[in-house]
């Protein structure tokens, strides 16, 4: 079913924003660690000095981007489901509109790990609404 893919779709981006969070504070961790930059000593001499801090920043921002790109799939799932009346379909709503909150707590999030914890609820959330829904839908 369509609607169950959706869901599948919406996990996997938030999971996707929680690994690349992570790899953003691996690389932070990893420039307070060492002393000497080797990441930017190597790319400066191959032409493109980028460093781990810089590295970090960009797969923070590139997180946040993943978390707003779950926000849209929300509102286009959200849409779909207007023109449907199943008893799934209101149910997801609901559970679309709890999610939709608390991506949008996580965006605001200052600490990394607190956005992983919100973003974390928001999977568990999705798959229990996923799992129920699959019960749901009749077997062809």
């Amino acid at each position: 079913m369509k609607v169950l893919s959706d869901l599948d779709g919406l996990i996997k981006d938030l999971e996707l924003s929680i690994l690349k969070f992570r790899i953003s504070v691996n690389l932070a961790e990893n420039a307070r660690k060492k002393k000497f930059d080797e990441l930017l000593f190597l790319s400066t001499l191959h032409g493109l000095p980028v460093s781990y801090r810089a590295l970090s920043r960009i797969y923070n921002a590139s997180g946040e981007r993943q978390l707003k790109k779950a926000l849209k799939r929300i509102g286009k799932i959200g849409k779909k489901l207007q023109r449907e009346n199943y008893a799934y379909a209101l149910m997801i709503r609901e559970t679309l509109s709890s999610v939709k909150g608390i991506i949008s707590s996580a965006l605001e999030a200052m600490s990394i790990d607190e956005k992983i914890f919100l973003i974390n609820n928001a999977i568990r959330l999705l798959a229990e609404t996923r799992d129920k829904v699959s019960l749901m839908i009749p077997k062809k």
